[in-house]
């Protein structure tokens, strides 16, 4: 009866070097591996935890900066008065500067906000570390950032 040679056990196979090097197990690197933490799941969980607390607080404190920007130039505007108020056309942006100002400089905040959180999911992407948490907080970003830049806008480019 014939049977297949790798149904044989000992049939010996000579296999390249690089292979032969995966197929060995080594228990002592794994234990070295685990020793040092470096894929110990406990480790893992705490980075993946590390992860989606990072990701939340970059989505939150990009939004809040950006509506604290807002807020401090419509009071700055208020405080200061100018021409448009002075018209009574307005009553919180006062000027042209203050027009021009407004929608831009949170916009910038938004926007830097928004792309340095999608670097931030590229970099936990490529170094195998939880990236969902990022891109969660990207999609938060994304229609923060385009509600700003088009409620806003507007008043950047056509004025009051």
């Amino acid at each position: 009866m014939h049977s297949h040679p790798e149904n044989d056990p000992h049939l010996k196979v000579e296999l390249p070097e690089e292979l032969q090097k995966e197929l060995d197990f080594d228990a002592g690197r794994l234990s070295q591996l685990t020793e040092d933490g470096e894929d110990h799941p406990l480790y893992q969980l705490e980075r993946h935890r590390q992860s989606l607390q990072q990701a939340v607080f970059f989505a939150a404190s990009t939004i809040f900066l950006t509506l604290l920007a807002g807020l401090m130039l419509a009071l700055t505007s208020h405080a200061l008065g100018g021409p448009l108020c002075d018209a009574g056309v307005a009553t919180w942006i006062c000027s042209h500067s203050f027009e021009l100002l407004f929608p831009l400089l949170p916009g910038a905040i938004a926007l830097a906000g928004l792309i340095g959180c999608a670097l931030g999911c590229y970099k936990k992407y490529k170094n195998h570390d939880r990236w969902q948490p990022w891109l969660a907080a990207l999609w938060v970003l994304l229609p923060f950032t385009l509600m700003w830049l088009t409620g806003t806008g507007t008043m950047a480019i056509v004025g009051h």
